[in-house]
């Protein structure tokens, strides 16, 4: 009776064997060296399965119920861009991967849907996809400020780019004839360390766009000091505001 039932349990622990255990026994599994991919989709045949029918198995496929090329992990790119739908910020419309595949009409690294103006490139220094620079009726606008040293006329390299869209516009529009460069100052220091500073500032700004490429005839400079301030008060964040150079159109 003991050799009866040792032998019966060893008939018992050697029955068919499962190669890859995958949990489904050689004499059954299709797929006997390759374990069968557990997903709820023809689990029982042993093999790992396809369900997008991509050509990638499933245990491999980053979108295993939606068909995709192999370049993108078998994820499906609908737009064309070359992402994929499932990293696609904007997936029904074609766009650079670097801004998540949305599309930026103007070129200005703006989303055309985070951009305030999709048609109007903002460049460099814009905070929310406008120009920069606008030329209106009296003036050319900048949305930002003109930055020098301390107490100097020495333009920050951090406005140059400011300067070089300014220099572009004027080039753009030649029908602005002659821009006067304006210097303002705050009302810290005497009236004519202040008129002296802001002269010498327009006469710098003056110099960078003709540098850039602008006519010298359509260029004049003049420093105001102090005496046109716009806000009034003594913080350090009016000062800030007073502190401008401005673009004023003398001839069109």
């Amino acid at each position: 009776l003991r050799v009866a039932a040792v032998l019966g349990w060893r008939a018992a622990e050697c029955g068919p064997p499962d190669a890859d255990g995958d949990g489904i026994t050689d004499d059954i599994d299709a797929c006997p060296r390759v374990p069968e991919d557990v997903d709820g989709y023809l689990d029982d045949d042993g093999c790992p399965d396809d369900n997008d029918g991509d050509g990638i198995a499933d245990a491999d496929d980053a979108c295993p119920s939606l068909a995709g090329p192999a370049d993108l992990e078998g994820c499906p790119d609908g737009d064309g861009d070359g992402l994929a739908d499932v990293k696609d910020a904007c997936p029904a419309d074609a766009g650079p991967i670097e801004l998540d595949g949305c599309p930026d009409r103007d070129g200005d690294g703006f989303r055309d849907k985070d951009d305030a103006c999709p048609d109007k490139p903002g460049g460099q220094k814009s905070k929310d996809g406008c120009p920069v620079v606008v030329v209106t009726r009296k003036a050319i606008k900048i949305n930002d400020k003109v930055l020098f040293e301390t107490d100097g006329d020495r333009i920050l390299p951090s406005s140059y780019g400011l300067l070089d869209q300014v220099a572009r516009v004027m080039k753009e529009n030649s029908q602005l004839k002659k821009i006067e460069v304006q210097g303002h100052t705050d009302n810290t220091g005497t009236d004519g360390y202040n008129d002296a500073l802001s002269n010498r500032r327009a006469r710098a700004v003056r110099t960078y766009l003709i540098e850039a490429g602008v006519a010298p005839e359509r260029l004049v400079s003049k420093g105001y000091g102090e005496t046109q301030p716009v806000a009034s008060g003594d913080s350090d964040a009016v000062r800030a505001q007073n502190r401008r150079v401005e673009f004023k159109i003398l001839e069109q």
